[in-house]
């Protein structure tokens, strides 16, 4: 009777494992998509975008775009007030303009997107969160 006992508490465990990741994949908090590409004016010459993202705990490392070229990433964003709220910023570097200009491409507070278009160009980004395009200038630097 014991072992039968021990068995059913193991396969309830199991199930209740593989339930919780496939509720973590079906949750109330999905994956948000950032995209980004380099929409700085190819005149007189195209220019690479130098693209360095980070959150508080990730540091997504240095990505150069082309003219047009886009860079993208996941995640899921926090659920619970004690652990904070996710926020995702962006440097931005460019030959004629090496000092780096912030942006914050992801904020849980004011961002409402589940796939967040920005299209960078030399006096901010712009994108179409809302159904119409919001353009944001530079932000102050970061530490």
């Amino acid at each position: 009777m014991a072992y039968q006992n021990s068995i059913t508490l193991k396969v309830s465990v199991l199930l209740i494992v593989l339930l919780g990741v496939e509720a973590r994949d079906f949750s109330f908090f999905p994956h948000k998509t950032v995209i980004i590409r380099n929409d700085i004016s190819p005149h007189p010459t195209a220019l690479d975008l130098i693209v360095h993202c980070k959150s508080k705990d990730d540091d997504l490392g240095f990505h150069t775009l082309a003219f047009g070229g886009t860079y993208s990433f996941e995640f899921r964003p926090l659920f619970s007030p004690k652990l904070g709220k996710t926020l995702f910023f962006c440097s931005f570097t460019w030959k004629g303009n090496a000092n780096p200009h912030y942006l914050n491409v992801y904020n849980q507070d004011v961002d409402d997107c589940k796939v967040c278009n920005w299209k960078i160009n030399t006096t901010g980004g712009c994108n179409d969160f809302k159904g119409y395009e919001e353009c944001r200038k530079w932000e102050a630097a970061f530490d």
